[in-house]
């Protein structure tokens, strides 16, 4: 179903009140340790929460029983209540831990949720209900978390959440949310975080023993924004938005993920097993350069974040607080990607995966510290981000399980993402796939899609959703 409305515009959302929630109990002041991988993160990542079943009655109280959550689960996570603050004698940013305060925004609009049409990732409804900010040169003005509900004429509310992503990844950003969600339905908290950081910081004096692709200097970044072409995909301006770009949704169902999976073993002696997200992520980085046309020479790379807690030895603590993420690079020929088999990229995907050991990530801390204002570089291929484990159904805040969860991007989004969600759909799952392309790559990529449905024996048109 589509929306009904006809743009973004069109959702008159009216601002009732906006509060600063601080810690229910009292908080030591102090700071927390921002690393080297934190600190590439310094942006809002923002999601999304949608309530439709809440009668008129149960609405009533919503906004006060999530404030009063949020003020409580800001005990333990108190650092979500502080600032960013230039520390002068390291050089380098952390969280002043000093109560300021969480953004609680609470908004109203006249319309149903229904009226909003299909809720996925590219409803272009959605960004309107988070906060559309960007961190600016007051650090201390910024809050680190934004929360803001929307209540609508149907009883239900959306919320929109927005962290600055150096403070949680995937991983202790379910942590977060569970403990909300646990204390907003009444059960309280049931895990506490694991702050302590100090295993992540760079050696003195740093040694790094590995090369790392993943990463483009800020002088080299420079130097090509000044003399590249922003429509070479070879450039790192392909990271900036596009308006050329046409975005797709594609459906991966059981059987289909079955098929590709038995493809990807054909080959013994290249592939032995594979995950679900193995074989996808290289049947999409092998479709889409097939789609780009690229030379056979020039490079098709692959990028994606691993989580290395339990890659340590000992084992960092699951309920540890930040971003223990490592990013995996695969740099191969376009030639070689094209003309191989499946199985021939997924080994590769398994091989760059088992790569991220302790020594891999301590290299990249160090490597980081002699090369600060470093980014990730994407240029000349694509990021993968998995929300395999975004698990909706424990954001139940006391009415349910979401009907719908996500990310939330503004304005145009990023050309080399390519976003994997999970969908339970009549008790099967399924992934729903998320990419931009210039049109006529589009027509290419679908192209093959359609050609792997018809051999995997499934029906192209049901798979495939096309929204612009």
């Amino acid at each position: 179903m589509e929306s009904k409305l006809s743009t973004a515009n069109s959702l008159n959302i009216r601002l009732v009140s906006e509060t600063m929630v601080r810690p229910a109990a009292d908080t030591k002041e102090g700071t927390l340790f921002l690393t080297n991988i934190d600190h590439l993160l310094m942006f809002y990542a923002q999601t999304i929460y949608v309530y439709p079943h809440v009668s008129e009655a149960e609405s009533k109280d919503v906004i006060e029983i999530l404030r009063n959550a949020l003020a409580k689960v800001l005990v333990p996570f108190n650092f979500m209540a502080g600032r960013l603050r230039m520390n002068d004698d390291e050089e380098r940013l952390e969280v002043h831990c000093n109560r300021a305060g969480v953004l609680f925004s609470h908004a109203e609009t006249e319309i149903i949720i229904a009226d909003m049409g299909t809720l996925d990732f590219l409803n272009p409804l959605l960004p309107r209900l988070t906060a559309d900010l960007q961190l600016t040169d007051q650090l201390s003005d910024c809050p680190l978390m934004i929360l803001k509900v929307t209540k609508f004429r149907c009883g239900g509310f959306i919320v929109g959440l927005s962290i600055i992503h150096a403070l949680l990844d995937g991983q202790s950003g379910d942590i977060f949310m569970n403990q909300f969600a646990s204390i907003s339905r009444g059960d309280g908290l049931t895990a506490l975080p694991y702050l302590n950081k100090e295993a992540l910081r760079a050696r003195d004096p740093p040694r790094p023993i590995y090369e790392h692709p993943e990463f483009m200097k800020a002088s080299v970044l420079q130097a090509f924004m000044a003399n590249s072409d922003p429509n070479d995909l070879t450039s790192p301006q392909a990271l900036w938005p596009l308006s050329k770009n046409q975005w797709k949704s594609f459906s991966f169902c059981t059987k289909f993920i079955n098929y590709l999976q038995s493809k990807a073993l054909e080959d013994e002696s290249l592939v032995k097993k594979c995950s679900k997200f193995d074989v996808l992520a290289a049947y999409l980085w092998q479709a889409r350069t097939k789609a780009l046309d690229m030379s056979p020479n020039q490079v098709s790379q692959l990028m994606f974040a691993v989580d290395f807690r339990q890659r340590f030895n000992p084992p960092l603590p699951k309920e540890l607080i930040g971003n223990a993420v490592a990013t995996s690079c695969i740099r191969t020929s376009a030639n070689k990607i094209i003309n191989s088999p499946l199985s021939f990229c997924v080994k590769q995907i398994q091989d760059a995966k088992g790569k991220i050991t302790e020594a891999y990530v301590r290299s990249t801390i160090d490597w980081l510290q002699l090369n600060k204002g470093s980014i990730l570089s994407a240029s000349g291929g694509i990021i993968i981000s998995s929300w395999s484990r975004f698990i909706t159904s424990r954001m139940n805040l006391g009415w349910g399980a979401p009907a719908y969860s996500g990310p939330v991007f503004h304005g145009e989004q990023l050309k080399n993402f390519v976003i994997l969600l999970p969908k339970k759909q009549q008790e099967e799952s399924i992934f729903h796939v998320y990419l931009a392309l210039e049109e006529h790559q589009m027509d290419k990529f679908t192209q093959i899609y359609q050609t792997s449905c018809e051999m995997a024996e499934l029906d192209r048109n049901v798979c495939m959703q096309c929204r612009l």
